[in-house]
């Protein structure tokens, strides 16, 4: 890790407050009680950042879980919301400053949410893995 994402990564988590979080969306579908002998389990991560005022902005989370052979499928929605607590940036680096904290803040609920479901519905639970948040900043600072 360099020391610039370090760097990048302390200045958004002390610039974007989270304040609330709500569950949107949770459709889920047990489709055979089978599991077969599949282990792998397809996961998409969606995100967006949505009504952006001065110091507030909506985060939006979606997260969809396939599990192995299809025996279940999990598609939720959570929406957090944050609050800009540097005077210092302006309204479009606080976009993207509170864009790069959606997966850490909102992806623990969804986490959450996915074990108590499958859990609910007698399902194996397949835990969805911790992000290494400076990791993540860092690949996505090199793919752009």
């Amino acid at each position: 890790m360099n020391n610039k994402t370090l760097e990048y990564y302390k200045l958004i988590r002390n610039s974007v407050q989270f304040i609330d979080v709500e569950l949107l969306k949770l459709d889920c579908e047990k489709r055979t009680e089978e599991l077969g002998d599949g282990r792998g389990v397809s996961l998409s991560l969606g995100r967006d950042v949505l009504n952006v005022k001065d110091n507030e902005a909506e985060l939006i989370l979606n997260v969809e879980l396939i599990g192995p052979n299809d025996i279940f499928k999990i598609d939720l929605t959570y929406k957090g919301l944050c609050r800009n607590m540097n005077s210092d940036i302006s309204k479009a680096q606080f976009e993207q400053y509170a864009y790069d904290q959606i997966v850490p803040l909102l992806l623990p609920y969804a986490r959450e949410c996915i074990s108590n479901t499958l859990m609910r519905m007698k399902l194996p639970i397949f835990l969805l893995p911790t992000i290494d948040v400076l990791d993540t900043l860092e690949v996505n600072a090199t793919n752009e």
